[in-house]
């Protein structure tokens, strides 16, 4: 299991753990946020595997993203990486 910290002021991360997939519904607070979620959101786009983790804009501006459980570790890693997330910690 993981545990994750993010700035409340810039974003706003909820979670949901199936047996199939993780998803997260994510509130983007500022401009600079939205870009290094859309950083994220690249990477994963750019990468040989169009099914590990999958991202969807809603008309509201927030995000759905839906992950493989083989691949939430990784995603966390990369919004780590580009700064959505605080801190990471593995409990």
């Amino acid at each position: 299991m993981f545990h994750y910290t993010y700035n409340q002021e810039e974003i706003e991360i909820k979670e949901h753990i199936s047996h199939q997939d993780a998803t997260y519904h994510i509130v983007v607070k500022s401009e600079s946020m939205r870009a290094r979620v859309k950083e994220v959101r690249r990477y994963f786009e750019g990468n040989k595997d169009y099914t590990d983790v999958l991202f969807f804009s809603r008309e509201d501006g927030s995000f759905e993203v839906i992950v493989r459980l083989n691949m939430i570790e990784s995603f966390l890693i990369h919004a780590f990486r580009f700064k959505c997330l605080k801190s990471i910690c593995w409990e």
